[in-house]
């Protein structure tokens, strides 16, 4: 019943069927999922090959502990304290309490502004996710790809008179590229744990506001409820299986050797 997501109705809760609500849900996580991993990743990625050749350097240090702090800060909190100073410097003294007070949460926080809509809705949400696995995927690229700057081939290239963002992203980063993708599934686990007080401090109605409701509705016991919370992380399943397909699929177009 579960895996064909016929669980029934939700009762009083939403007063529809299971699938039907989940399935309203999952496009918008998905969207929020992907697009965050979209901004983090590659900018991650990037700063992590540019930084793997001035190992040792000045700042080097400084680097490598924002990048640990910024993957150790919890997203709920970074959006929270993001909505916080936006709200504050927006509306000034208006005091906005989130989404953990009202079941409708920062959706009620409305203006005919598009700046305001467009920073409110994408800009800050991304940037609650983006930021705790932007350190991860600068961290992880820098640690591997240090070791592929101290190559004889990359001292060759240097030697030839190639320029240094050309041997950083042709021949360090393209040959370590394959291995960084292999550890995307810690940075999953953590973005798919972050984006659910995420969606719920800025009234995003995907899986993790649902969730949030149906673990505070009270109905929990009720089979509607129930069926909807068992078909919620049912989804979140199919979510992450989803994205690990798909990096796989990449994996095997940047590394032609990988056959399966």
């Amino acid at each position: 019943m579960v895996v064909t997501f016929d669980l029934g109705e939700t009762n009083t809760f939403r007063g529809t069927e299971v699938w039907v609500a989940i399935s309203e849900a999952i496009p918008r996580t998905l969207t929020l999922l992907v697009a965050s991993l979209g901004v983090s990743a590659p900018l991650g990625i990037l700063l992590g090959a540019l930084r793997a050749r001035r190992d040792q350097a000045r700042g080097d240090f400084v680097s490598s502990l924002m990048s640990i702090t910024s993957f150790a800060v919890p997203g709920w909190l970074l959006g929270y304290l993001l909505l916080a100073a936006f709200i504050k410097s927006w509306y000034g003294g208006m005091k906005y309490f989130g989404g953990f007070i009202s079941t409708s949460g920062a959706s009620a926080v409305t203006s005919p502004s598009p700046v305001f809509n467009l920073i409110y809705s994408w800009v800050l949400p991304l940037t609650s996710l983006s930021i705790p696995s932007l350190g991860f995927w600068y961290y992880q690229s820098r640690s591997i790809l240090v070791n592929i700057a101290q190559e004889e081939y990359v001292t060759v290239a240097e030697a030839k008179g190639l320029s240094r963002r050309r041997v950083s992203l042709r021949y360090i980063l393209r040959v370590g590229l394959p291995t960084i993708l292999t550890q995307v599934g810690l940075v999953i686990h953590s973005t798919i744990a972050n984006s659910v007080p995420v969606e719920v401090i800025f009234g995003w109605h995907g899986l993790g506001h649902l969730l949030w409701r149906v673990a505070w509705s009270g109905g929990v016991q009720t089979y509607g409820s129930a069926g909807l919370l068992l078909g919620v992380v049912y989804a979140y399943a199919l979510v992450y299986a989803f994205i690990r397909f798909a990096l796989e699929v990449l994996y095997v177009l940047l590394d032609p050797r990988i056959r399966y």
